[in-house]
C-alpha cells in the first residue's frame, strides 16, 4: 500500500508514552538510532480491562500516538470500518491472543533490532531516526509509515518471531533507501525499485540469505513461478510501470486474498520478484547500494537491463 497517508498526530510520542515507560514494565526501548515501542503491551493491558471501546482507546490509541496513526492509515484505506471495529474490539477474547503475548518479550524484541539494525547501520549508515512499533491488534502485517516526521516501522507480534529478522530487515532498508532516494511522483516503477533494493538487502547482508529469504513474503512456488515465467512478468509490467494508483498496486505489489488483484495466471506481488532482478543486476555490475539508492527509478531500471530497451516517459 503505497498511497500517501495524511497522518495528524497532536501528541509527541514521548509524552504519550511517559507515564507508562516510568514502570518497570517500560514501552518505550530506547536506541541510538530510535526508539523500540511495544505497543502490543498496550493492546495486553486493554484485554485486562473491562473490554470496553472507551477501554481500547484509553490504553491502545491514546497511550500510543503511534496506534492512533496506524489504525487512521487502516480506515483511509478501507481495510477496517469505524463501527465494524468498535465491535471487534469488544468480542476479543484474551485467550485468543495468548499465544502471540507467550512468544514474545522485550529482551527477545531488543536482541533482535540490536543485530538487525547494527548490522544494517554498517552497511549503510542512517541519515535520520527511525522508530520500530510492535502492535497487536489488526493484521498480519508490517509496513513503514511517516509519523510526527519520522519514519516508523510496524510490525505485528502475529508474524512468527522466527521470520521477523527478514521481516525488519526489509522494513528498515525501506527506511534507509527512502532517507536518500530523489523526490519524484508515484509510479509502478517506484514501488518495484523500492521493493527490490528491500528485499535484496537480506542477501546484501548474508552469504546464508538467498532469494527466497529475500522474497519472505511470497510463497516459495511463487518465487519459483516468477523465475520460470520472468519474460512474462517483463512483457506484463513494462507497459504499466509509469502509471500509479491502487489499481495498479493490487496487481503487481498488494498482497492478500481479497485485495490483491494480479493478472490472470500470475501470483502476487510480482513486482517484487522483478524489483529483486533489477537490483541484483545493479550490484553484479558494480552499482554500490549508496550509489543505488541516491538514483532515481527510471535511471536504476534503465542500468540493470533486466527489462530491456525501453524509453522512459
Amino acid at each position: 500500500m503505497k498511497k500517501p497517508f495524511p497522518v495528524f498526530v497532536f501528541l509527541v510520542l514521548m509524552i504519550g508514552c511517559a507515564g507508562l515507560n516510568a514502570s518497570k514494565d517500560r514501552v518505550v526501548i530506547p536506541k541510538d538510532n530510535g526508539n523500540i515501542i511495544l505497543a502490543y503491551k498496550g493492546f495486553e493491558r486493554f484485554l485486562d480491562s473491562g473490554r470496553t471501546w472507551s477501554d481500547y482507546e484509553k490504553h491502545v490509541l491514546n497511550a500510543f500516538p503511534l496506534m492512533t496513526a496506524m489504525h487512521g492509515h487502516y480506515m483511509y484505506y478501507d481495510l477496517i470500518d469505524s463501527a465494524g471495529f468498535r465491535q471487534e474490539v469488544t468480542d476479543y477474547q484474551p485467550d485468543d491472543f495468548k499465544p502471540f503475548f507467550s512468544r514474545i518479550n522485550e529482551k527477545r524484541v531488543s536482541d533482535l533490532y540490536d543485530a538487525v539494525i547494527g548490522q544494517m547501520d554498517r552497511a549503510l549508515p542512517p541519515l535520520d531516526s527511525v522508530d520500530v512499533c510492535f502492535f497487536l491488534p489488526y493484521f498480519r502485517d508490517c509496513f513503514v509509515m511517516d509519523v510526527s516526521g519520522r519514519k516508523t516501522v510496524f510490525i505485528s507480534i502475529k508474524f512468527d518471531p522466527e521470520a521477523m529478522d527478514l521481516i525488519l530487515i526489509h522494513e528498515y532498508a525501506h527506511c534507509l533507501h527512502h532517507q536518500r532516494r530523489p523526490q519524484e511522483s508515484s509510479s509502478l516503477k517506484k514501488s518495484v525499485v523500492s521493493e527490490g533494493i528491500a528485499s535484496c538487502f537480506p542477501v546484501l547482508l548474508s552469504g546464508r540469505y538467498t532469494i527466497y529469504d529475500g522474497l519472505w513474503m511470497m510463497p516459495r512456488e511463487n518465487v519459483d513461478w516468477c523465475m520460470d515465467n520472468e519474460q512474462k512478468i517483463i512483457t506484463q509490467i513494462v507497459p504499466d510501470l509509469n502509471k500509479a494508483g491502487i489499481r495498479i498496486d493490487k496487481q503487481y505489489i498488494a498482497g492478500g486474498e481479497g485485495f490483491a488483484e494480479p493478472p490472470p495466471g500470475f501470483p502476487e506481488k510480482t513486482g517484487y520478484y522483478i524489483g529483486y532482478r533489477i537490483i541484483e543486476k545493479c550490484m553484479e555490475r558494480g552499482i554500490s547500494l549508496s550509489e543505488l539508492c541516491r538514483m532515481d527509478s527510471e535511471t536504476m531500471i534503465q542500468k540493470s537491463g533486466v527489462l530491456g530497451e525501453r524509453v522512459s516517459s
